[in-house]
């Protein structure tokens, strides 16, 4: 019976390998996440553009959340009190609109990048 096992899980792993090493893992384009935002404003939006691209835009912030604050950097951005996900879509679509060459990039950079262009920090008044 051991032997029956383990002749099983050696095939798996000998077949399945290859296949899992063929797929690689590949950041979420910019130009998918704009398709899928430009149109959230208008009523009558694909529903699963307006859950993926708030979904996406709410992960980001908070990895993105978790990520400074588990590593002490100073904010990037400052969200004012009350921003929606499809604010913040806006945010974005406007900022691929003005930048095109960015679609090539990731999404979470060109993201961040809006955030940051749209809502800066205030200056905490610390000389640099």
């Amino acid at each position: 019976m051991i032997k029956l096992v383990l002749i099983v899980v050696l095939t798996f792993v000998f077949v399945c390998s290859p296949v899992l090493a063929e797929t690689n893992f590949d950041f979420e384009s910019s130009k998918y996440l704009y398709s899928t935002c430009e149109d959230i404003p208008p009523k009558g939006a694909n529903p699963y553009n307006v859950i993926f691209c708030r979904a996406f835009i709410e992960g980001t912030l908070n990895a993105l959340m978790h990520f400074t604050n588990l590593h002490q950097i100073p904010k990037q951005y400052c969200l004012p009190l009350g921003v929606k996900e499809i604010q913040i879509a806006e945010v974005f679509v406007n900022y691929i609109n003005e930048n095109p060459l960015e679609l090539k990039k990731a999404a979470i950079i060109n993201l961040h990048q809006a955030l940051n262009n749209a809502f800066p920090c205030p200056e905490t008044g610390f000389s640099k």
